[in-house]
């Protein structure tokens, strides 16, 4: 059975897309100071996405960064999962899989 490698990449952005926001709008409704399901909120995340402080998420967004985060990890995840799709498609045709062309 071959992969269709834009319809997995698609699937896959998606899937990526809405879990970032599901997250996104965890952080922005939940009191500073408190914990999700016992482990502190980003601790120790820094400023790496552009998205808090030195010591932490510190709860406040900026728009450009979180817009960045989001097409990064969206197009990165269609990207990867469309490789994927490609190289077992590439495997499975050469017999080095062992499936049936």
């Amino acid at each position: 059975m071959k992969l269709d490698p834009r319809a997995l990449g698609l699937a896959g952005s998606t899937v990526a897309g809405l879990v970032i926001l599901l997250c996104a709008l965890v952080v922005a409704v939940t009191p500073a100071g408190s914990t999700f399901g016992g482990m502190a909120m980003h601790r120790g995340m820094g400023g790496m996405s552009g998205m808090g402080g030195a010591a932490g998420m510190g709860y406040s967004m900026a728009w450009g960064g979180f817009l960045l985060w989001l097409v990064v990890w969206v197009v990165g995840t269609g990207l990867a999962l469309a490789a994927l799709a490609a190289l077992y498609n590439r495997f499975l045709g050469s017999g080095a899989a062992g499936g049936r062309a």
